[in-house]
């Protein structure tokens, strides 16, 4: 009997191994310092839809950390403490009294509250895979998932109740559903734009950037590198339905789910805290914007959202002291993320974005003539919209002096694998076309390098 290949099998085993890794090497875990907050503030969100505490973080993420607790029957003890009856986003004691006082073992609410996690960094593995084998084929699809799925970094962070993971992977889908819906407007294609943009806004507020880099990307897109009058019309529509889709992302996804989540929580409480927390705002015209429409009916859900966001931006503005480079300080400087993200990295993947630099170096004449033909944006169209998107959010996280890890540069893992694994798969399809001798020695190359990546990220399992 013969055994044919099914990619989706194998790709489902890889994502598999990653989620056990990631789940069984957590079992130990205490929970991290931003974990208990999250997960009690989760858990108040689905039991008594009210949204008091951690507002600072869309509840997406935590959404699903609360949904996985309601089978423990957890005890409501810590909704009789003060920080929940009358303390302003008393969110730390809350969670404590949630994850340590609730009669259940803090272990079992831990893993429980992480499981859903994992499904999400699952999800961000088969759509990676997808989209890389949809441009360019089945091996480089392979290479793809191989980097996400093995990398520590994602691993470490995919297991966490936090919102990191879940802003890579809302950035992920956004785009690649608003990419499909520029390939091919439909109403179809406009409804998984709107509903997948809407729920990246829902996982980290610094999903944000998503605006501005749709806005470019359906400008460049529509006049396709020339400047002629259909050329502007087209760019003018796909502006006009970039903003519609960003209007519905938040409308019928944003909107409801923070409406829902603040039925219960009394309006006299939530501008009370509103204006306790916007007290130091900087700009009085935004802080009495939000602070008007807190205890308004229909509203005050979408007022709850500015709220997050104005926290998210003071803050960011504020910085936050960390020890770097052998000194406490208050940021690190425009050399904090490079750094870290260099030397977080395997060497086995620096070997390969090397391999990778160099493919494209020499390779480049390959597609040359194409800008000129008029087709270079809608020929190249996923490379340039990953590329775009790799310059905004390093150009915004080098300018930041939230300074507090490497989990805030996850947005970028997904496109700067896509882009190596694809320049490798182009350089394997041009050796395999040219130079057959050659293809056997670079095939073995990316190969063991590939072993190597994997099994250093085992080991450290």
């Amino acid at each position: 009997m013969k055994f044919r290949f099914h990619p989706r099998i194998f790709a489902a085993g890889i994502i598999c191994v990653a989620v056990v890794l990631g789940f069984t090497s957590s079992i130990n875990d205490a929970p991290i310092v931003d974990e208990i907050p999250h997960i009690g503030a989760g858990y108040s969100y689905i039991t008594r839809l009210d949204m008091r505490l951690n507002p600072e973080h869309p509840p997406l993420i935590k959404d699903l950390a609360g949904i996985a607790l309601l089978p423990l029957q957890l005890n409501s003890n810590a909704f009789l403490s003060t920080s929940w009856t009358t303390d302003v986003n008393g969110q730390w004691q809350f969670g404590r009294s949630v994850v340590f006082e609730s009669a259940v073992s803090p272990d079992t609410i831990k893993m429980a509250a992480r499981f859903p996690m994992l499904l999400v960094f699952a999800f961000a593995c088969w759509l990676l895979w997808k989209w890389t084998r949809e441009r360019y084929g089945d091996t480089a699809g392979f290479i793809a998932l191989i980097l996400i799925a093995f990398s520590p970094t994602v691993i470490a962070h995919a297991r966490l109740v936090t919102t990191d993971m879940g802003a890579a992977t809302g950035v992920l889908a956004a785009t690649y559903f608003f990419v499909a819906f520029l390939r091919a407007p439909s109403k179809r294609s406009f409804i998984l734009a709107s509903l997948s943009l809407g729920l990246a806004l829902l996982a980290k507020f610094n999903t944000v950037l998503l605006a501005p880099f749709f806005v470019i990307v359906a400008i460049v897109y529509g006049l396709n590198g020339t400047f002629t009058r259909r050329a502007l019309y087209r760019a003018a529509r796909m502006f006009g339905y970039t903003a519609l889709i960003g209007i519905a992302s938040f409308v019928f996804v944003v909107w409801p789910l923070y409406f829902v989540q603040t039925v219960h929580y009394p309006p006299q409480k939530q501008l009370a805290d509103t204006k306790s927390i916007m007290g130091s705002y900087g700009s009085p015209l935004v802080r009495n914007f939000i602070v008007w429409g807190a205890d308004k009916p229909i509203i005050r859900g979408a007022t709850h959202w500015a709220l997050g966001l104005a926290m998210v931006q003071q803050r960011s503005t504020g910085g936050n002291t960390i020890y770097w480079m052998g000194r406490v300080v208050k940021e690190g400087g425009p050399g904090y993320f490079p750094t870290i993200y260099f030397i977080k990295e395997p060497l086995a993947w620096w070997l390969l974005v090397s391999m990778a630099l160099t493919a494209l170096i020499f390779h480049h004449h390959r597609r040359a003539g194409e800008y000129v033909r008029g087709h270079f944006f809608s020929n190249n169209l996923e490379e340039w919209v990953w590329l775009l998107w790799l310059a905004i959010y390093w150009t915004i996280s080098v300018r930041s002096t939230l300074n507090i890890g490497v989990r805030h540069l996850l947005p970028i893992y997904p496109f700067t694998i896509m882009l190596v694994s694809g320049r490798l798969s182009v350089l394997l399809d041009w050796l395999r076309t040219h130079d057959r001798v050659r293809l056997r020695y670079v095939s073995l190359a990316i190969a063991l390098l590939l072993g190597w990546y994997s099994f250093e990220s085992v080991r450290v399992w």
